[in-house]
């Protein structure tokens, strides 16, 4: 399409009408719309400024070199719209950055006594989806055509030396970060809260909501399993002090030395000790301004630093999928089908419960908290990982179900070591299968040991890939199961994990969006604009 018109009010308005309703054919979304729209009648009125009213404007648009785009052609001296000065102010870096954050790339050109601005929308990169999508399917790949060609030394060599040593740094680097961010967002989440009173309320709202849906799944997966592995009464198992044990744990949660927090990467501690820091900033007040001011800039450092690693997730995922199959780690797995199947069709039903309570008490369809929750759980299933999924969590929260951001940078934290439903469905499971598997007994009791010790230990797991593994050997110690049984339920742990991280991404999401609709922490605009987006 081309049109010729004048460079007055009138004809630059009508060159913005007409590239509008071309920019909302290609699909781009209305704010998009809107910047090339402004941008364009930027460029219009200094070219109407500097060559006055009367001179003609050539707009095309259309495809160009295949792709959407469209193209001003003034006549006159040079002039170039990203060098104007006009009354002190830079117009056209403005210009260029609205056209570039809708999607379009301009570039200017001066040919045959013409000013020339193009606008090209160059090939959408790759979704993180679709990264993940391809580095699955290439680390399946290079797996079974190692196993074919590769002799069996030349696999271990490739596996210990460099497979594991790339899968080991990038975990190291994600645990390494994800203490220090989870300090000071939980930190800046209570120091934006404003005052004691309001954290108060805030947080055992949030506390309880967490532990009210951990009970819960317990119930849910004690209901339905028991009468599924069906475990004989002789010969019930015991072990060790429990009422010994649950008061050990709860003091280990309690922070003893700064430093070893945070070497030890033990997030129970450093979320109590973000806390008390968080409360300390309140109570002082104005006093403590330069510490809160330090805290947000070092959480704003974090973050970025977090979501600069996510863009490794493929190559991770690549090289933990070729470890999986070469390790031997998926034959093992293929003779737990039964409970590894029961584990995730629990944990589904539960997530979709959970969904559908929340759609319906809040009057939010289900179709957008999915798409809102989306790119988190894909983060969470491909990681199993909260800590590279947090980034996720709080844009969503934020950006997509306008929960506020105190609330947010507070609530997200706290799921992640509090908000555990898919985790006790996980270990209630596991542990029953294991009875099973080595002809064990229980009674009454020791299912009441195993609810309790099941979701009293699923929230000291940190965040990361395998963070459960490490509670598995003190789980059967408490109940009894043999030791022996730790390989199998680890090679279980670390498959499920990834399906677990997914659901356990989404319910936090859900949790802190329903306590921030009760406590009227919501802007509903942002909600109703899910779709627009």
């Amino acid at each position: 399409m081309k049109m010729e018109l004048p460079l007055s009010a009138e004809g630059i308005d009508r060159a913005c009408e007409e590239v509008q309703a071309f920019l909302e054919k290609t699909g781009m979304s209305q704010r998009e719309v809107l910047a090339g729209r402004l941008s364009l009648e930027n460029v219009l009125l200094m070219w109407s400024r500097r060559y006055g009213e009367d001179v003609q404007a050539t707009v095309r648009m259309g495809k160009m070199h295949g792709k959407p785009g469209l193209m001003i052609a003034v006549p006159g001296e040079r002039y170039e719209p990203s060098n104007a000065d006009m009354g002190g102010k830079r117009y056209g870096p403005i210009a260029r950055s609205m056209m570039e954050a809708s999607g379009f790339i301009p570039n200017y050109d001066y040919r045959g006594g013409y000013n020339i601005v193009s606008f090209t929308r160059p090939s959408p990169p790759l979704s993180t989806l679709a990264k993940i999508v391809i580095a699955v399917l290439l680390g399946i790949g290079v797996a079974l055509l190692g196993n074919a060609v590769l002799p069996d030394d030349t696999r271990a060599f490739a596996l210990d030396k460099i497979v594991k040593p790339v899968s080991d740094v990038y975990l190291a680097m994600l645990s390494g970060l994800s203490g220090p961010l989870i300090f000071f967002t939980v930190a800046w989440g209570v120091c934006g809260i404003g005052d004691v009173a309001t954290l108060g309320r805030s947080g055992k709202s949030l506390v309880g909501r967490y532990l009210a849906d951990n009970a819960l799944a317990t119930v849910f997966a004690c209901l339905i399993c028991i009468p599924f592995f069906s475990l004989p009464t002789e010969g019930a198992q015991t072990g060790g002090d429990f009422v010994g044990d649950i008061v050990k744990m709860l003091l280990d949660l309690l922070p003893t030395n700064i430093v070893k927090v945070f070497a030890d990467g033990n997030t129970s501690q450093i979320i109590i000790l973000s806390v008390f820091v968080g409360i300390a900033a309140l109570v002082l007040g104005n006093a403590s301004k330069a510490l809160r001011k330090g805290i947000e800039e070092l959480n704003t450092l974090m973050q970025f630093l977090m979501e600069q690693l996510c863009r490794l997730i493929p190559l991770f995922i690549f090289v933990m999928i070729i470890s999986q199959f070469w390790s031997g780690t998926i034959n093992s797995l293929l003779n737990m089908w039964m409970p590894l199947l029961l584990a995730v069709a629990l944990t589904t039903a539960h997530f979709v419960a959970r969904t559908l309570y929340t759609s319906v008490r809040f009057r939010v369809p289900p179709a957008k908290l999915f798409t809102v929750m989306w790119p988190a759980m894909v983060l969470g299933l491909t990681t199993s990982s909260t800590c590279a999924s947090f980034p996720k969590m709080i844009s969503g929260l934020t950006d997509g179900l306008g929960v506020d951001e105190d609330q947010t940078s507070f609530g997200v934290p706290l799921g992640m070591i509090l908000c555990k439903p898919s985790v006790i469905i996980m270990l209630v499971v596991l542990m029953l299968h294991c009875m099973q598997t080595y002809g064990l007994g229980a009674d009454v009791t020791w299912y009441v040991r195993m609810a309790l010790i099941c979701l009293l230990y699923s929230m000291v797991a940190p965040p990361v890939p395998g963070g459960m593994v490490v509670c598995i050997g003190l789980l059967f110690a408490k109940l009894g199961i043999p030791a022996e049984a730790i390989a199998m339920a680890t090679a279980f742990n670390i498959i499920i994990d990834y399906v677990l991280t997914a659901y356990k991404s989404g319910n936090i999401m859900l949790e802190v969006f329903d306590t921030a609709c009760v406590l009227g922490n919501v802007d509903r605009n942002k909600i109703d604009s899910v779709d627009k987006g």
